[in-house]
């Protein structure tokens, strides 16, 4: 028969239920969240009028990415302040058809294939243009010249800054005209709620472990021992049980979550 229940077990399922309770809510709030990836970093994204707004981290400066759709012309305005503000224009012209020359993995030229490329320019905030190509989002490649090779973007398309955390900095230029072209589009954050579910039927008997933990003793044992009871050390160790379960709980959600 199960003895009245000590301060500390009561703790325990207290603190095992708000862990539930705790990452249901932030499970639910993740479930809801807009993404978008953007220079290999994500970004929560949310409207604001008639702009999209990226808020994220780069170079460990927290800052926003707005971009805003102005007939033809696409303008991104990074604002990364103090270290980094810039803004970038993206100009898409209408399809046309481009022999593109396709690249394998050693850089050597293959075969070529007509493709549906628009023509594309990006410029900076002082007018200086940074790419002047066809665009395509395949597996080819984003960027392409008039007779077809394909572009890297890479030192030619050099920022920087006074800052020393910026030196260098790249436009994201690939990301940028996926999104002004619309082949990059915001997504919900996928949630593994199958694990949610999973651990939190783990927690559900672990909450009922501390609650009757002779009846689980019995349980455990009683097919291999008549009348089992427990032993001085097993009752010495228990409570450490108690206690780890809510921070095992805690743990294998946020593993699910973040991982």
């Amino acid at each position: 028969m199960e003895e009245k229940r000590t301060k500390l077990q009561i703790g325990c399922l207290i603190a095992t239920g708000a862990v539930f309770i705790l990452f249901l809510a932030l499970y639910l709030a993740m479930s809801f969240r807009v993404e978008c990836t953007i220079c290999g970093k994500t970004f929560t994204t949310r409207q604001e009028g008639s702009s999209t707004l990226f808020s994220g981290r780069l170079y460990h400066q927290n800052g926003t990415i707005a971009m805003t759709s102005q007939g033809k012309v696409t303008a991104f305005a990074f604002d990364f302040s103090p270290p980094f503000t810039d803004t970038y224009q993206v100009a898409l012209g209408e399809e046309t058809t481009l022999l593109c020359t396709s690249t394998d993995s050693f850089g050597e030229p293959g075969e070529q294939e007509e493709a549906l490329v628009r023509p594309v320019t990006v410029t900076d905030g002082q007018g200086d243009i940074l790419l002047d190509a066809y665009y395509q989002d395949s597996w080819m490649g984003y960027f392409w010249d008039e007779e077809g090779n394909a572009l890297e973007s890479g030192s030619p398309l050099v920022i920087t800054s006074s800052a020393g955390s910026w030196e260098d900095f790249q436009p994201p230029l690939g990301d940028l005209v996926q999104l002004a072209a619309g082949d990059k589009e915001p997504v919900r954050r996928e949630v593994a709620w199958g694990a949610f579910f999973l651990f939190s039927l783990m927690g559900a008997v672990l909450a009922l472990n501390i609650a009757f933990p002779r009846t689980f003793f019995y349980l455990e044992h009683f097919l291999s021992v008549q009348d089992p009871e427990p032993s001085d050390f097993y009752l010495a160790v228990m409570p450490i049980g108690w206690v780890l379960s809510p921070l095992l709980l805690a743990a294998c959600y946020t593993f699910c979550l973040f991982a």
